[in-house]
């Protein structure tokens, strides 16, 4: 029963990472919103980490090894989103201090 149910639950994260893609790119291809950042950006990099970290222990807990490469691609998509965004607050900290 426990592993039903927790093949459920990541089943349903599952789904929210294409959503989060979705929702990205709605946003600024669609809309056409200017890529900058904004605090708010970082709301799409944890779910990333989180995602990988909770798919990297189910995979070992299930024995299922084909998804260690999917929480392998996954942390690294991660982690490409974290540094753009580091870079995007980097770039926008000294317009934040001087206000222009």
């Amino acid at each position: 029963m426990l592993r039903v149910l927790t093949t459920a639950c990541w089943f349903m994260a599952t789904f929210w990472i294409p959503l989060l893609a979705a929702l990205f790119i709605e946003k600024h291809v669609i809309v056409g919103e200017p890529i900058r950042y904004t605090a708010a950006e970082w709301s799409g990099v944890f779910p990333l980490g989180m995602y990988a970290a909770a798919t990297c222990l189910y995979a070992e807990a299930t024995r299922s090894h084909f998804l260690s490469f999917v929480a392998r691609v996954t942390v690294v998509v991660a982690f490409a989103a974290g540094a753009l965004i580091s870079v995007g607050l980097l770039r926008s900290a000294p317009r934040s201090v001087t206000g222009k």
